[in-house]
Formats: structure tokens, sequence, C-alpha cells
């Protein structure tokens, strides 16, 4: 099958320099005419913090610094984000997206959960503080979605952070009347297409049912889940839907254009239901998400690099993309974390069950 790939940074330091990370990577090599994403460097900060919490390396701290700074950098004088850098240190847009806040949340919070400098912790919270006006009129079901997972993380370090708590229950209660407004037998989600990034959604109201225990939340996050595993499960292999024309109702599901980022969410949202229910059917679907990272899928093909740690762009009609981008290995990195987290547990349980055992006899 697979072993689980060592946490190899070699393509996210590659695509990073001393102002950000580059968006986009032709044959693996950095496209400098392309610039930086906050989207990008939102999401490679929760990579980061995460890795720190496990190993204090100062390579990595210095990293999240320069993250960090990209994005006060990018923060506008009403509090959202510009998106697009250009190489040249132009931004090219007057604010972006509202997934583009949501990102940014979402990683700011990761710095404020895991933080060791003062300075460091009290920049990201003023930073999440001063898009707050913004955040309470998102709109989006992925912006709502990333941003509950950044206010989890704060709370995660803040237990009392009444704000955080507040914005979780509203974009969670939110999502789930977006949810009953447009369910009906056969389709068991949010929207009336299948899209990108759709697990995160699922995943972020797991996240707040273990913030507020409002059972809804828990109910509707884990079946619009495995809606998402039963309408791309193969029955050996995931078959992600393709961006080369989704899946709407009543429609075609797209075969190619399949991307990391659904992979990776995918493999996340199931990790988290894991701990949530300590199920172990969502256990073993996260594993076999990110096997489609190595190579179980449609095609047969490996999308993730051994040697460099770079992952392709997505699965076309012809095999792998020869480009490697920082939304790729920055989604894979997401999604082996989280797997390695549950394995990880599996082991501490294992071994408690075992001395409790061993006591018991």
């Amino acid at each position: 099958m697979y072993q689980l790939s060592e946490v190899k940074l070699d393509h996210l330091h590659l695509l990073s320099d001393d102002v950000g990370i580059i968006q986009h990577a032709s044959y693996g090599i950095p496209d400098r005419h392309h610039g930086y994403s906050a989207d990008d460097v939102g999401r490679a900060l929760v990579v980061l913090c995460y890795l720190y919490q496990i190993e204090k390396r100062e390579d990595i701290l210095q990293r999240i610094t320069t993250y960090l700074s990209f994005l006060r950098h990018a923060q506008t004088p009403a509090g959202h984000f510009h998106n697009f850098m250009s190489y040249d240190r132009r931004f090219l847009d007057e604010q972006g997206s509202e997934d583009t806040l949501g990102r940014v949340v979402w990683g700011l919070g990761s710095v404020v959960r895991c933080s060791p400098m003062p300075g460091m912790l009290a920049l990201a919270r003023n930073m999440i503080d001063r898009s707050q006006g913004l955040m309470e009129e998102l709109r989006a079901p992925r912006a709502k979605a990333y941003a509950i997972c950044g206010l989890y993380d704060v709370l995660q370090r803040f237990e009392g952070a009444s704000y955080c708590r507040r914005t979780i229950y509203k974009f969670a209660r939110e999502l789930v009347a977006l949810y009953e407004e447009n369910r009906e037998d056969g389709w068991e989600w949010f929207e009336d297409v299948l899209t990108y990034g759709n697990a995160k959604i699922s995943e972020s109201l797991l996240r707040a049912y273990e913030v507020t225990a409002e059972p809804d939340f828990r109910e509707t996050g884990l079946r619009t889940l495995e809606f998402l595993v039963k309408v791309q499960w193969k029955g050996e292999y995931f078959d992600l839907v393709g961006n080369q024309g989704w899946f709407p109702r009543n429609g075609r599901k797209a075969a190619f254009g399949q991307q990391p980022i659904d992979a990776g969410y995918l493999v996340e949202a199931c990790a988290k239901a894991y701990e949530v229910t300590g199920e172990k059917r969502y256990r073993t679907w996260a594993r076999n998400a990110f096997e489609w990272f190595m190579g179980r899928n449609r095609l047969g093909v490996p999308l993730y690099d051994f040697t460099t740690g770079a992952v392709a762009d997505g699965l076309d009609p012809q095999g792998a993309s020869a480009n490697k981008g920082a939304e790729s290995v920055i989604c894979f990195l997401l999604a082996l974390l989280s797997l390695l987290r549950v394995t990880s547990k599996e082991r501490v349980e294992g071994r408690t069950l075992r001395r409790d055992g061993e006591q018991v006899g």
C-alpha cells in the first residue's frame, strides 16, 4: 500500500523567500511571474504552526515570522487583506475575496495557538481583531468554514475569547441553515453544486460542535462528509470532483482537473470526524483519501514526489500536472499532519489500553 511520508519541507522552502511564498511552480521551478498570494501564506502558516508545536525548530519559527510579516503588510486599513502581490512587491488588488479573509484568519488563529513569542501572539490577535467587522459580513460558506477553523484555534489558547465563540456559533448556525435549504433525497450538501475545497465546510461544523456541543452541528458535519465520501469513493480509490465542470446536482461529476485541495481537505475532515466520534471508518477514509496523493486514484499515478516533497497541481487526462505550486504542497502537508496526528493518537491509546490490561490482569 504505502508508508506515511516523512514531513518533508524542501519544496515549501524552495517556493519561499524573504517576502512570502510564491504561488506557482512551472515544472517544479518557482514561477515569479505569478508572485505571491495571501491565500497560500495563510494556509502555509497553519502547516508551520502545527509543525512548530511538534518540533521547536528555529528555521520553522523564522518562516512563521516571514509569513506573518507578509500578512501584516497585506492587511488593508479596513481590516481586509490584499490577496495578490507581484514579484516586485506591488499589490494587484484592492482586497481579496471572502475566502481570502477566511483563510488568513485560519492562519492567524494557528499563530495564536502555537506562538511562543508575546509579540507574535499580540500581532496575530490584533490582526484578527481588526478584521472582526468584515468577518461578521461573510456570506461565502467556505469563508465561514475557514474562519471557524481560525477562531477555533484561538479558543484553544484563550478559552474565554467570547467573540470567537459567538462567531463560531453564528457561522455554524448559518451553514446548517444553508444545508437545510439545499438538501434533498440523494443530495446532502450546502449548495446545488460540488466545487472545490468541499470537505472544509463539513470539518468546520465538527470543530464548531467541539466548541458549542450543539448536536445538529455534529450531525450536519458528519452527514455532509459521508455524502462527499459516497459520491467520490469508487470502492478502490477516491475519484474526486474535477474542476473541468465540477458536479452539479442532477448532473455528471467531472472526471478531471482533480486537485490536491480536495484530497487534502477530505483527509483533514475524516481525521477530525474520527477524533469526534472514535469510529474507525473515518480513520480508514482519511487513509484512503491520503493515498490519492500516492497513486491510488483513477489513473494510478502518484502526485507526490518523495525526492523533492513537491506535489502536482492536479490529475488531468494526460496524468499528473507538470506544475507544482504552493496550494498543492500546503494541502498535502495539512493532510499528512492530520493523518500523523490520528496515528499518534492511536499509538498512545494502544499503549494506554495495554497498560490498563496489564494492571487489570
